[in-house]
């Protein structure tokens, strides 16, 4: 069995379970963590010779031996006996406390194989934990500045006159742009006494490039970008053919980090240079597997499989013959909150109206397969 954790209406998730169901022949399920301790139990029962994991829940029982890989997707560590005590903050914390302790054990050192350990995703989370560890393995990265003192971004300033600043981490599902660093902003400074930026300097319009990672297997792909913050240009991606140096360095930061899958994002400049931006241990990739057709699903699917450490012993930079068999074109929408959730992986030529009722479904055929690849 594989087993996804993610809310029940993730899109990647709902995607990635089809595939391993009907391509794979693989037992998979969605499990959501917000169920717990209040609607799910976990238990784990430890005696002199092994550990024995249990999940039960109205909708399921998991026997965690039958469980071979994990998929951390994006857990929702909201747990139910915290919300219940929203009134006292200090039995609030405890409670979240008690219940992560469990969770971590269980996903950073239970027996299945997790795509990424949380310990470890937590960690390659920090931006600047990814910047030094690019730096030295001689990525190029931007000029940065991560700090909550003003004279030190006004010192920043001077070497760089053209710079921006954009947050560590993330503000619930608000995405908050990369923006680019005024005067006026500097006159709200007092905003660095509650927390600290990132500052780095602008760098000039040219292609964004997602690598995508899963196991040894890479996926390079593109497109053009006018704003500072290349996540709000719509233009599509294509295929992109990243240098074999720059991607044995990528993948060497994956081993670094301690990451089994991971979203490299890099802006590749009109001189030829590419400049290392950010790895996102959970980032998104169907809107790029939309666009050019890379079988990015297939591939983290051999990676949750059983025969997923034979078939990710070799570096790819491209695309493997045949597309993915699943279509967007047969995708459904049953949900008005996963729709509004999903918007952003509707296919951009494609303005129907989404219908909505009880629940999410994800319906795929198998298309006549193409001739390779050139």
């Amino acid at each position: 069995m594989i087993v996804i954790i993610a809310p029940e209406d993730d899109f990647h998730a709902i995607v990635t379970r089809h595939v391993l169901r009907e391509e794979f022949s693989s037992d998979c399920e969605i499990l959501e963590l917000g169920a717990f301790p209040r609607s799910a139990q976990l238990s784990l029962a430890i005696d002199a010779q092994r550990e024995h994991i249990r999940y039960r829940s109205e909708a399921r029982r998991i026997d965690w031996s039958a469980v071979q890989a994990v998929w951390w997707r994006r857990p929702q560590l909201t747990f139910t006996t915290a919300q219940d005590m929203a009134d006292d903050a200090a039995a609030s914390e405890f409670a979240v406390r008690e219940c992560s302790s469990i969770v971590m054990t269980l996903f950073s050192d239970g027996p299945a194989r997790v795509v990424n350990r949380p310990h470890r995703q937590q960690r390659a989370a920090c931006k600047g934990t990814q910047l030094v560890h690019a730096m030295r393995l001689s990525i190029p990265v931007p000029a940065t500045l991560i700090t909550n003192d003003r004279d030190e971004v006004d010192a920043f300033r001077q070497t760089h006159p053209a710079c921006v600043f954009k947050v560590l981490t993330w503000f619930g599902e608000r995405l908050i742009p990369t923006q680019r660093l005024t005067d006026e902003d500097l006159l709200h400074a007092d905003a660095l006494d509650r927390a600290p930026i990132i500052v780095q300097e602008q760098l000039p319009p040219g292609m964004d490039i997602r690598v995508n990672i899963f196991g040894t297997e890479l996926f390079a792909a593109a497109k053009q970008v006018d704003s500072v913050d290349g996540r709000l240009d719509l233009a599509l991606w294509e295929d992109h053919v990243l240098p074999d140096c720059l991607g044995r360095q990528l993948l060497e930061l994956m081993h670094v980090l301690g990451l089994d899958y991971g979203c490299s994002d890099l802006r590749l400049l009109p001189d030829g240079r590419y400049i290392f931006l950010e790895v996102n241990p959970s980032g998104q990739f169907l809107m790029v597997e939309r666009d050019t057709q890379q079988p990015l699903t297939r591939s983290l699917c051999r990676l949750l499989s059983a025969d997923g450490a034979a078939a990710t012993g070799r570096a790819r930079a491209g695309r493997e013959c045949g597309r993915p068999w699943w279509s967007w074109s047969q995708i459904r929408w049953h949900s008005k909150t996963a729709a509004s959730r999903m918007a952003a992986f509707a296919p951009p030529r494609n303005s129907a109206a989404i219908p909505s009722s009880s629940r999410l479904a994800l319906q795929a055929h198998r298309p006549s397969r193409c001739a390779p690849y050139s």
